[in-house]
């Protein structure tokens, strides 16, 4: 009864309460098990009971309470597995409980060392369970996020290669999911977000002609999944950053032409604030810059494509504007608008703004 009562509470974000029903629920399960020795199933439930309880305290701000109970379930987990070292599902288990336990702590920087520990140990579980059961979908789904997981660790500690190589690794395990359950949307989506993760990886790292190949495949993904379910912020969100990331290689290699196009591509995207427009505008301009500098294009040519481009650009603005975009500073003092200083829609877009922002200074 208390279990449910505090999974209601959690449903309706009563923290409190429920932080008092998993207590109570915990107590009473533990004084079962020591009265009457426990079935393994019993020890299931006060696991479950135990995760439930550590959401509870880190919802209600007790940070070493909630790793207190997670490390308790997880040794638990840990004594099954010993137990019926057959039975996947307690090996499956104490690796979900390891990835929790190595959240819970990773952002202390003095224990990014021990959830990365964690994070291994929880990787060969579950280079384990594939080896064993190749054909289950799961266990190389979770054993591909783990490897992202520890791609991100090794990245926060600036140690590029494990990082690459995991990412990697991340990316070999999507691709293989994709290939064998080519109709399941999910794993499309995982492929595409591991090959973005490592496309923006390989950016910084300034190998600009590898990351470009990976986010064109990247973009092709998750632009499909997009499309098959608009409505799904998550897919919103993975294909525009895609886009973003598109535009950027293509400036960096200094195709003016193709960095437009995926401009285009981006805009395309449904907006959910100003931030698309406001981006594209500055991408917008970097390619009105390359298009002048290109001596590879005869120079009317070149004026009539930069044009074109500061007539896209203009139109972004207006419709940053439109969706709340207020950084007058930006828009004066930043040289990326360099290349519409001169234009009199860019000084309405600049009055517009400035009309808006002394407006909201009266309320």
């Amino acid at each position: 009864m208390r279990d449910q009562l505090g999974l209601l509470f959690l449903r309706t974000n009563r923290w409190a309460d429920a932080m008092e029903n998993f207590e109570d629920a915990v107590t009473v399960q533990k004084g079962l098990i020591q009265a009457s020795s426990g079935t393994s199933e019993d020890r299931e439930l006060l696991i479950s009971l135990l995760i439930s309880q550590a959401k509870t305290y880190s919802a209600n701000k007790k940070p070493d309470a909630a790793l207190g109970a997670l490390i308790e379930a997880r040794e638990l987990a840990e004594r099954l597995n010993s137990a019926f070292p057959s039975t996947d599902r307690y090996r499956d288990l104490t690796a979900t409980l390891l990835e929790s336990e190595a959240d819970q702590i990773q952002s202390d920087p003095n224990r990014a060392a021990e959830a990365r520990g964690l994070l291994e140990r929880a990787l060969s579980i579950r280079e384990s369970l594939v080896a064993g059961s190749p054909r289950e979908p799961d266990y190389l789904e979770k054993l591909a996020e783990t490897c992202g997981r520890l791609a991100d660790s090794w990245l926060d500690a600036k140690s590029f290669d494990q990082a690459e190589d995991y990412q990697r690794k991340e990316v070999s395990y999507q691709s293989r999911l994709h290939k064998e359950y080519p109709g399941v949307r999910a794993f499309r989506f995982g492929r595409g977000r591991a090959l973005h993760n490592l496309a923006d990886f390989l950016r910084q790292r300034g190998r600009v002609e590898e990351a470009l190949a990976l986010e064109r495949e990247a973009v092709e993904l998750l632009s499909s999944v997009y499309h098959e379910n608009v409505l799904d912020e998550a897919y919103r969100r993975a294909v525009s950053y895609a886009y973003w990331m598109l535009a950027a290689l293509e400036i960096d290699r200094k195709d003016h032409r193709a960095a437009a196009e995926a401009v285009s591509s981006y805009l395309a995207i449904e907006p959910n604030g100003f931030e698309e427009a406001r981006e594209a505008a500055g991408f917008l301009c970097r390619c009105i810059v390359l298009c002048r500098e290109d001596q590879g294009i005869p120079a009317a040519e070149r004026e009539s494509l930069a044009r074109a481009c500061s007539d896209r650009a203009i139109a972004a603005l207006q419709t940053a504007v439109r969706y709340g975009f207020r950084d007058l500073n930006g828009l004066t003092a930043s040289r990326t608008y360099d290349p519409l200083r001169g234009r009199p829609e860019f000084a309405r877009v600049v009055h517009d703004v400035e009309a808006i922002v002394e407006a909201l200074k009266d309320r």
